[in-house]
């Protein structure tokens, strides 16, 4: 259900319509009825598959997206209105969100295809650090989180022979 009393205008819908045919119907995974929420999906070049849900705000296209809830990325996704001053890829002792906007002349940076181009480059930034977990999900024993979370940076983890050790006890 949408939130609050304003109801979309046919702006609203034309833009939407417009701006998930920029994106590419293709990556349009769920739509909710009153087209409040949407959910996008792409493959990152493993071909490991991701989903990124977003909350339509009744005033879109004027008013830019939100995220519905945290992409499965080890650090926030920082969409390219969020970005302010001084907030870059490479903090000073700890992590920060990386930001990914300046899409070109002629983009708009509230529109799905500039959270699409963001989300990707997120992507796109992890892809060394998933092969490595799936190397380690390979050849030990995770213990937590569940190997299928590719927002975990860390994981808790046993040797290969230990866990092979501890199945033939329980087997």
């Amino acid at each position: 259900d949408r939130e609050g009393s304003v109801t979309p205008s046919v702006t609203f819908y034309e833009g939407l319509v417009s701006e998930l045919g920029a994106v590419g119907w293709s990556h349009v995974a769920d739509l909710s009825q009153d087209c409040s929420r949407l959910s996008l999906t792409a493959c990152d070049e493993a071909g490991r598959p991701h989903q990124l849900s977003l909350q339509l705000p009744p005033t879109f296209p004027a008013t830019p997206p939100c995220l519905a809830g945290p992409p499965e990325l080890p650090l926030p996704l920082l969409l390219p209105w969020q970005a302010v001053a001084g907030s870059t890829s490479h903090g000073q002792g700890h992590a920060q969100a990386p930001y990914f906007g300046d899409f070109g002349v002629g983009s708009r940076k509230g529109g799905l295809r500039a959270v699409m181009q963001a989300w990707l480059r997120a992507l796109d930034l992890y892809q060394d650090l998933w092969a490595c977990l799936e190397d380690l999900d390979q050849h030990t024993w995770v213990l937590e989180p569940p190997p299928a979370e590719s927002a975990a940076a860390g994981a808790a983890t046993a040797p290969v022979r230990q866990r092979q050790q501890q199945q033939q006890q329980q087997g």
